[in-house]
């Protein structure tokens, strides 16, 4: 005769999770939920088809909601709140636990109703480090067979939607990118005052991006310094001049090496020298973005973006920049050449009047 607990784990196909074993392990005698012998089969049924799912799922049981979790949404939790979290008090723990989905396992236990959610924002910690996520979200009641039309629990199963929503995301930041280089060459097609033209790239892109500084700085000719035409949108201290010797050297090669050097927080920054970061801070600088125009293999100019704060710099953002850097500086070349050329015939007019 077999003795064993029929609603053991072990006896389902497949090997045991992490949370297969914990939960088979817990005291449950200690909790509001009692002894697993005296569960009723509703909730070893829940438990089961929890821990067998491959999608994160947590499972609210009872009026004190106390929580079990599989394998899956083990991940999700920090150790903050794995394995302190599991048998625990959902009514207790909700802060840290609940976030935006407390309130629908609560109407859930009232309506006794199904509910689906759309990107849902719930952060969570993948290798100790919290990160933005969103979720689909279906939370099923499971009926209370001691009391029929009585909600004794609610199953929560989640899918991770994080890839969707940013690709949803990235796809309306190329949009605007588009919109803007659109207008910035409208801005731009017939310019020919070279200040104006350097005026109006540096004050639409600064204004876009948000930033604080953004200017162009040109190459002097001497190989140890460049001036700066930039547009600042607040007090921030700036300067007209920027030396080469003042640069970190592997950034330095990079900019002549035709490389974009980008930092989302200078002063953070432990790679960079303490003179570096110091003279950042000095001029309000937390996050930058530098992309050199090289004419044949010289750095001829460097268009830089500045902000006052830390920010993640996105790889989108990167090439905008760049792309900006280019047009920009061709129709500055193109003013130049336009202006020589005008002086040029301004000359020879001079030079035979009768002509």
């Amino acid at each position: 005769m077999d003795d064993r607990d029929p609603h053991d784990a072990s006896r389902r196909p497949g090997g045991r999770g992490e949370m297969d074993g914990l939960i088979r392990r817990l005291d449950w005698s200690a909790t509001p939920v009692g002894a697993r012998s005296d569960w009723p089969p509703a909730l070893h049924r829940a438990v089961e088809d929890m821990l067998a799912s491959s999608r994160p799922m947590i499972l609210w049981w009872g009026e004190s909601l106390i929580p079990f979790y599989n394998d899956a949404y083990r991940e999700l939790l920090g150790p903050r709140l794995h394995p302190w979290l599991l048998g625990g008090s959902g009514r207790a723990d909700d802060r840290v636990a609940w976030g935006p989905t407390g309130s629908q396992v609560d109407a859930v236990m009232r309506d006794g109703r199904s509910v689906r959610q759309r990107d849902v924002r719930v952060p969570v910690c993948r290798f100790g480090v919290e990160e933005e996520a969103w979720w689909d979200v279906h939370y099923a009641p499971i009926g209370d067979q001691a009391a029929p039309g009585r909600v004794a629990g609610v199953l929560v199963a989640c899918d991770d939607v994080t890839g969707r929503r940013l690709d949803a995301a990235a796809q309306r930041r190329a949009a605007a990118h588009r919109q803007f280089l659109a207008a910035l060459d409208r801005a731009l097609h017939h310019g020919v005052d070279e200040a104006v033209l350097l005026d109006t790239t540096n004050r639409m892109l600064g204004e876009y991006l948000g930033a604080n500084r953004v200017g162009f700085a040109e190459d002097r000719g001497d190989g140890s310094a460049c001036s700066a035409r930039k547009y600042v949108c607040d007090v921030v201290r700036g300067t007209g001049r920027l030396v080469y010797r003042d640069f970190p050297p592997d950034a330095h090669a990079a900019l002549l090496a035709g490389r974009t050097v980008h930092r989302g927080d200078v002063r953070g920054d432990l790679t960079l020298s303490d003179a570096y970061r110091e003279a950042h801070r000095a001029i309000g600088v937390r996050a930058m973005i530098n992309v050199p125009i090289l004419r044949g293999a010289r750095l001829t100019a460097t268009l830089y973006v500045h902000w006052r704060k830390a920010r993640p710099i996105r790889t989108d953002e990167i090439a905008l920049v760049e792309t900006v850097a280019r047009r920009g500086w061709v129709a500055v070349e193109l003013a130049r050449s336009q202006l020589v050329r005008s002086q040029a015939l301004l000359a020879a007019s001079d030079a035979h009047p009768g002509r």
